[in-house]
């Protein structure tokens, strides 16, 4: 349901752009786009619990001995914070059925078989041969996380 459009999404960014691993470049940028607003959502979810862990950390040392208090008390701790437990990863569960579909996309285009990107990258259905664009992904996951 989801590969189809994205499939033909791609085919129309490889004809504006001419090469495959540019419109594949370009769909993901799109993709993250379109998904910026949920990514916001979790992003300010996730520092709200961040920011009110110590209350929460210190409720539950205190009442340990008392589950059923705890869970009331944390309860009440969410709803006076205003926060949602579960806010910081809802949003990224919706994203997921749209990557993996993403995926299996560029799995099963037979297109992008023996086509060329940049550089040292001439056949976008091979392995990196030097290995420089997971040392890339892994420097820039790095820094995304100490961003945050």
């Amino acid at each position: 349901i989801i590969s189809k459009p994205l499939y033909w999404l791609l085919t129309q960014l490889h004809g504006i752009l001419g090469n495959w691993g540019w419109a594949i470049v370009a769909l993901v940028v799109l993709l993250k786009a379109a998904f910026y607003w949920l990514n916001a959502k979790a992003y300010a979810s996730m520092a709200k619990m961040k920011a009110i862990n110590p209350k929460i950390m210190e409720m539950r040392e205190r009442l340990k001995d008392k589950p059923q208090e705890m869970q009331q008390e944390m309860m009440r701790i969410y709803k006076t914070e205003k926060v949602n437990p579960m806010g910081g990863c809802f949003p990224i569960v919706i994203q997921i059925p749209v990557f993996i579909a993403l995926y299996w996309v560029l799995l099963s285009s037979v297109e992008m078989r023996h086509a060329p990107w940049i550089g040292w990258i001439t056949d976008l259905s091979a392995p990196d041969p030097w290995y420089i664009l997971p040392i890339v992904m892994t420097a820039t996951s790095l820094f995304q996380t100490w961003l945050n």
